[in-house]
């Protein structure tokens, strides 16, 4: 087996924080304030960003999960380069009132340049605010893994 011999992250987690209303398309940054693997310390709680630490080509995940909403509304998940436009993973539409949370993903390799700052974005067309699900597997994460040159 292989060991991971360049950056790998994970951050997680985001308390009792909320998705901005209609923030679809330009998205907003999903406030990950854990962090549970940051092999080179790239991971700032207070910009909620990745500093890339090694150019190179990285597998890029993310997720987010929110609690139901008594509305019709389209989640969709992707992160940013250096605060430019995101790049959107999947995203779904939810029915009002579904007893499910939803939520979407986003999964893309990236090529980046050492000090390229990475950011999880999450997008709706909801309304109003939607409180995020912090609970075990809904919980939000950011996973960034070099993959090599």
């Amino acid at each position: 087996m292989e060991s991971i011999t360049g950056p790998l992250l994970k951050a997680y987690g985001v308390g009792a924080a909320s998705l901005a209303a209609s923030s679809y398309p330009s998205g907003s940054v999903v406030p990950l304030g854990s962090v549970a693997v940051d092999t080179y310390g790239g991971y700032s709680t207070l910009t909620r960003g990745y500093t890339i630490p090694v150019a190179g080509r990285y597998l890029a995940y993310g997720q987010y999960s929110l609690q139901p909403s008594s509305s019709t509304v389209l989640l969709a998940c992707g992160v940013t380069v250096n605060g430019g436009s995101p790049q959107w993973g999947d995203s779904a539409y939810f029915a009002p009132g579904a007893s499910l949370a939803g939520g979407a993903s986003f999964s893309r390799y990236l090529r980046l340049a050492a000090g390229d700052v990475v950011k999880l974005v999450g997008g709706t067309t909801s309304g109003s605010s939607i409180s995020y699900n912090a609970s075990g597997v809904n919980e939000c994460r950011m996973i960034l893994m070099w993959t090599g040159i």
